[in-house]
């Protein structure tokens, strides 16, 4: 009997072992079936190349570099500004230019850097002109060290201590470069020349490629710790005809392509190449794709490809000439590999948070994460634009918190959340332009400039008013202030939209959206709206500004400017019911204390209503995206300001001097608590302060003094300011006024918190968990019944 037993029980551990074991290989065939394959270069399999509808005529893109390497944008340059005494006439240059860690670097020579109006120019230590190759996106900067022959580089490790700004009496800068560089040499102290036509940088500067014919050898380059990989043989240049090899070098340093004019097209895999001596005297071993032949089968009449470009490590964007019956064509390709990903989009939208749906809620997860917090909302025009017009392939890669940089070059949040559904179309992975050139759209939609002037910022600091006597921005000088940084954001969004043309097919529709009107002005504004009447008639001029600023760049580059102004009326805040307001009114934070300060990011933004509004006027005025484009005007200009500009006719001057003014959240925490110590840090990256220079820091709404400190040799700023008792618990915000590097008066501003204590943020009395409004009193009013004070 016992035996018996025993046998049962066996028999049935082994059942459920069995049933366990099928139930985890049962669930992990999905896994296997849907996991995505490794892709990869090299391979027996043929590529993907896309075979794009419209292949008329174009012009390459401008570069900085002989062959086409080193891609730049078309910049204008205050080089001189005006002045009323001595009278002095503002000029300008126009180049093309680089965008570094530092700043805006011309391939004439001038630098502009963070944070300041004037370029300078960039000389050497007698004064002489100097030649340098600006590296995208780093501190780090080449320069040219001439011999006998060929140059040789030599490497800059930080602009900040190689720099030195000289202001002159008439207002120009010059950036005389200071110290020797590093020069390059191999492992083994082989000295060796360049050619410096054959070079080209990864896109975020950490990895670089050169041809050395000295070495032998083509090379591929860490630009931090100078490490070489010589990948392959050096090219002949003589004969009368050169091969004009061009380049490019993943984010990541894994691959390289090489073109040539006599069509070659090679894909290098790096991490594959056998180990490099110390001494070099030519390439070692590495795996290389050769697809000539391929793209040669696939383009009839294909002669060469040109500026082939990583979208990512598996998808290059190239420009491929063809000869055709009606002379020589060019074209712009995207090729991946076997199982990549080549099709294009028929509706693509970039943009901020007024386009992400921050405010409509319904976010997709992986957007709503630790690792990334673009709020894209399934609920946003864009999507309801894609449903109404029954587009089948579209995407948003909108990102609440955008900026202009972000759109053309800069990721917001690099790493990926797990899981990420989205995959390599997840907003905010990579800068949106690298998107636009992943899926090659035919209709694209932006609304870009609001974070790049603080708009969201400037509410909360008149939010901070509405606890306390008076108004924001009341003075003709804080308003001026405002003015000047909305026109200064004219010259960044033409390039951004002339960019966006020169990426995209000339058969391409780009509408550009302008920010609708938010608040009606005499109206009845409920509890949350945190704004007075005169508040609102000032938000509202700002607004208007800023459109006419981007509709001014939006003509000068032949984009299409829709005017969504008027998208909300009827709909406005203080306009109707608040279950019929289109617009959030100030909305706590969800996260611990909160999610992006003491109030929501969806605080003023368009909720669901609002995103259906925004898609029926979009729609009415592109006429459902069939508006064509009109011719660029090069005669648009930033908007000028005077006096009578509604925003400053009827301001009181205050007589103080008007600075450069920069919101830059990083400065702080969002919190800070009475009668402790804060933090407050400026990267002097970000902003080019001046190395080893006075900074005061205050609290407003009045001044409240909190010390003077002084910046560090980098031109940082790092201190610790004790917030006074005397502070009245709500909105303040926190102020650092100097100089910047070339003596420009600048105002660095953030919004924060002051907090009574961290138990009782308002200091009521009321802990925060027993408190329906931790950070502001009660208004005793719950209009929409759902038991949550209004305030």
């Amino acid at each position: 009997m016992l035996l018996k037993i025993q046998r049962l029980f066996t028999s049935r551990v082994q059942k459920i072992l069995i049933i366990t074991v099928l139930t985890a290989v049962i669930s992990f065939i999905p896994t296997l079936i849907n996991a995505d394959s490794p892709l990869t270069w090299n391979s027996d399999e043929n590529p993907i190349l896309s075979k794009p509808s419209d292949l008329s005529g174009a012009y390459l893109p401008d570069t900085i570099t002989g062959y086409g390497n080193i891609d730049c944008q078309n910049q204008t340059f205050i080089t001189k500004p005006a002045r009323l005494i001595p009278l002095q006439s503002e000029q300008r240059h126009e180049a093309c230019a680089v965008r570094t860690g530092y700043g805006t670097i011309s391939r004439s020579g001038y630098v502009l850097g963070n944070g300041t109006q004037v370029a300078g120019k960039l000389t050497n230590s007698s004064g002489g002109t100097v030649q340098v190759i600006p590296i995208p996106n780093t501190q780090i900067f080449l320069r040219l060290l001439q011999g006998s022959g060929l140059p040789k580089l030599g490497f800059h490790a930080d602009y900040r201590t190689s720099l030195s700004p000289t202001v002159n009496s008439d207002g120009t800068v010059e950036y005389r470069i200071i110290g020797p560089p590093k020069q390059l040499f191999t492992q083994a102290g082989q000295d060796f020349s360049v050619r410096t036509e054959t070079i080209s940088f990864s896109k975020n500067g950490k990895w670089m490629v050169v041809d050395a014919p000295e070495l032998g050898a083509t090379l591929r380059i860490d630009t931090e710790s100078h490490e070489i990989v010589p990948f392959q043989n050096s090219y002949t240049y003589h004969l009368g005809s050169s091969p004009r090899p061009q380049t490019a070098v993943s984010d990541d340093g894994k691959y390289v392509v090489v073109t040539t004019e006599r069509g070659n097209f090679n894909i290098i895999d790096i991490e594959s190449c056998s180990e490099v001596p110390a001494e070099i005297n030519g390439p070692v071993d590495c795996n290389t794709e050769q697809l000539q032949n391929f793209i040669a089968g696939q383009i009839p009449g294909y002669y060469r490809a040109s500026q082939p470009r990583f979208i990512n490590n598996h998808l290059i964007a190239f420009y491929a000439g063809y000869n055709h019956q009606d002379g020589r064509k060019l074209a712009r390709f995207r090729i991946a590999p076997n199982g990549g990903d080549v099709s294009d989009k028929q509706y693509l939208a970039l943009g901020d948070s007024f386009s992400s749906g921050e405010g409509a809620y319904n976010y997709f997860t992986e957007t709503e994460t630790a690792e990334n917090k673009c709020h894209l909302s399934k609920d946003s025009y864009p999507y309801l634009i894609g449903s109404a017009l029954e587009i089948s392939n579209f995407n948003s890669v909108a990102c609440s918190g955008a900026t202009i940089s972000n759109v053309a070059s800069s990721p917001q949040y690099p790493q990926k959340p797990s899981p990420n559904h989205l995959g390599d179309m997840l907003p905010g992975l990579h800068s949106q332009m690298d998107y636009i050139e992943k899926s090659n759209p035919n209709i694209i939609s932006i609304g870009i400039a609001g974070n790049d002037i603080g708009f969201g910022k400037i509410l909360r600091q008149c939010i901070g008013y509405a606890l306390m006597p008076g108004t924001c921005y009341e003075g003709y000088e804080s308003r001026l202030e405002l003015l000047n940084l909305v026109n200064s954001k004219f010259p960044e969004l033409n390039k951004l939209f002339d960019s966006i043309k020169n990426k995209t097919s000339n058969k391409t529709k780009v509408y550009v959206k302008g920010y609708p009107q938010l608040a009606q002005v005499n109206g009845n504004c409920a509890v949350n709206v945190r704004l007075n009447n005169q508040e609102i008639v000032f938000a509202n001029q700002l607004i208007v500004h800023l459109n006419n600023v981007i509709k001014t760049a939006a003509d000068k580059s032949g984009v299409y400017y829709v005017d969504v102004s008027d998208a909300f009326d009827g709909h406005k805040l203080c306009e109707t019911a608040s279950h019929d307001i289109a617009i959030n009114g100030l909305t706590a934070g969800q996260g611990t204390p909160f999610d992006f300060g003491p109030i929501a990011n969806e605080s003023y933004h368009p909720n669901k209503l609002g995103h259906q509004l925004y898609k029926n006027t979009i729609l009415e005025k592109t006429n459902n995206f069939t508006a064509e484009m009109s011719l660029a005007d090069p005669e648009s200009s930033v908007p000028e300001i005077t006096d009578q500009h509604p925003l400053l006719e009827n301001a009181p001057k205050i007589n103080r001097e008007v600075r450069a003014k920069v919101f830059d959240n990083s400065i702080s925490d969002d919190m800070v608590f009475r009668g402790e110590v804060a933090q407050v840090n400026v990267d002097g990256t970000n902003i080019n302060l001046k190395p080893s220079s006075e900074y005061e820091i205050t609290l407003h709404s009045e001044p409240i003094h909190l010390g003077s400190y002084q910046s560090n040799e980098l031109g940082e700023l790092g201190a610790e300011v004790t917030i006074p008792t005397s502070i009245e618990s709500g909105f303040h915000t926190l102020v650092i006024t100097g100089e910047n590097s070339i003596n420009e008066p600048i105002k660095i501003e953030k919004v924060v918190y002051v907090a009574h204590s961290e138990d009782d943020y308002d200091g009521d009395g009321v802990p925060n968990d027993e408190d329906s409004c931790p950070t502001i009193p009660v208004s005793g009013t719950d209009s929409d019944g759902d038991g949550i004070d209004d305030a």
